[in-house]
């Protein structure tokens, strides 16, 4: 199996934390930083998180760099991939 960067990680944790802010809703737009804070990613961290997971299609941004960031439809499927099986 590949190895996944630390930003895939973090935008990971991004995507995570903007799903459950939105309930899994994609074109919910929310503000970039408590989406941050509640993945517990600092601001430089984020901000590359964001743009790698803007480039991934997980994301869709506003701003330069994005102040607020929803849900594409790569993001919940990203997601989706990355639950475990139930038994």
């Amino acid at each position: 199996m590949a190895k996944v960067s630390k930003v895939e990680r973090r935008a990971h944790a991004l995507c995570g934390a903007l799903a459950r802010m939105t309930n899994g809703r994609p074109m919910q737009y929310r503000m970039a930083r408590p989406i941050a804070i509640a993945a517990a990613v600092d601001d430089a961290a984020a901000d590359a998180a964001i743009a790698y997971a803007i480039q991934k299609g997980w994301l869709i941004g506003d701003g330069e760099p994005p102040h607020s960031v929803c849900l594409d439809d790569g993001c919940i499927r990203s997601a989706a991939s990355r639950r475990p099986a139930r038994p």
